[in-house]
């Protein structure tokens, strides 16, 4: 005979299971932007992002400020100077982080959209917690990528978006 006690332990446990087969496979809670990330200044026309590689453990880490495959979009105005302030905090990987010319996924090192808009030359990777400044102007309109240049890690989804518009008035960012 099966005691009551068990059953109870055994039906909780056949519902919390049920819950988890519920919920689609790579599912998330959906991912808030902080407005502390962007800082604008208008009078200097100048976008300052606060950037982090690996903010969470979304997308197994390959995400910027916890959002991967593009879903994330930065819309600066044309002719505006971008400063990213990037943060590695992935406690293994190192990162290199650019800016590429249009939107196809990179597999790995691509020449910048525009002078500056990498964290340093080609090759250097920004190790585990290291910190680094990227200046650039936003010369050209279009709409590029902000990826990883590691090999593999923007095909895994280490991207966001940048668009440069003639038409935008103010930085924006926004979650897709």
């Amino acid at each position: 005979m099966t005691s009551p006690t068990f059953l109870r332990r055994a039906a909780r446990t056949a519902v919390a299971v049920a819950a988890l087969l519920a919920v689609p496979a790579g599912a998330a809670a959906a991912q808030a932007v902080d407005p502390k990330w962007l800082t604008v200044n208008a009078s200097a026309r100048m976008a300052i992002l606060a950037l982090t590689g690996s903010a969470t453990p979304v997308n197994a880490g390959y995400n910027l400020n916890g959002f991967s495959d593009g879903k994330l979009t930065l819309t600066v105005p044309t002719g505006w100077k971008m400063v990213f302030y990037f943060h590695n905090r992935h406690e293994r990987f190192s990162h290199h982080v650019g800016v590429s010319a249009g939107t196809a996924v990179p597999e790995a090192a691509f020449p910048a959209a525009f002078k500056g808009a990498e964290t340093g030359s080609p090759g250097f990777m920004v190790i585990p917690n290291g910190r680094i400044p990227v200046r650039f102007t936003a010369e050209r309109a279009g709409e590029y990528l902000i990826a990883c240049t590691f090999p593999g890690h923007a095909k895994g989804g280490m991207y966001v978006k940048l668009v440069v518009a003639d038409g935008a008035t103010a930085p924006t960012l926004t979650a897709n």
